[in-house]
């Protein structure tokens, strides 16, 4: 039997995972736009109200998705810079030769704490990601 193309593997996979249609739809919009592309990540945000979301990510890279660590029930002090501070974490995990999956986590981790502060930066440090990749509450440590 042949393997499924790649359109069909992306949605099989967005279903199987229960991603919203919404995600789905975006995946592969950007699958079809972009067939050479590398890696293509996205923060899954569930607002429970606004200052308690459920906070995750995923990351689809060398044909498979990444999913990070949810963090449910996170505490907001302010959303404005988690988005960025995620791709940053992404982006630091691949440039350092990290696996998708770890790379995943770094931005995930990294947004967490962005969104525990006030602003559009972070101050975090990367001991304190690694410290909430490893389970550790998102509040910066000051």
């Amino acid at each position: 039997m042949d393997k499924p193309k790649l359109l069909d593997q992306v949605r099989a996979v967005c279903r199987r995972k229960h991603y919203s249609l919404r995600t789905e739809e975006a995946y592969v919009r950007w699958t079809r736009e972009y067939p050479n592309f590398k890696a293509v990540a996205t923060t899954l945000r569930h607002a429970k109200t606004a200052s308690v979301n459920d906070w995750g990510a995923i990351l689809y890279a060398d044909g498979e998705f990444h999913d990070a660590v949810l963090r449910e029930g996170l505490e907001i002090y302010d959303r404005v810079g988690g988005g960025d501070s995620f791709a940053s974490g992404v982006i630091y995990g691949l440039m350092e030769g990290k696996s998708a999956a770890q790379a995943v986590n770094y931005g995930a981790a990294h947004g967490a704490l962005a969104m525990t502060t006030p602003g559009d930066t972070t101050t975090a440090g990367l001991k304190e990601v690694e410290k909430v990749m490893k389970g550790g509450t998102a509040r910066v440590d000051r």
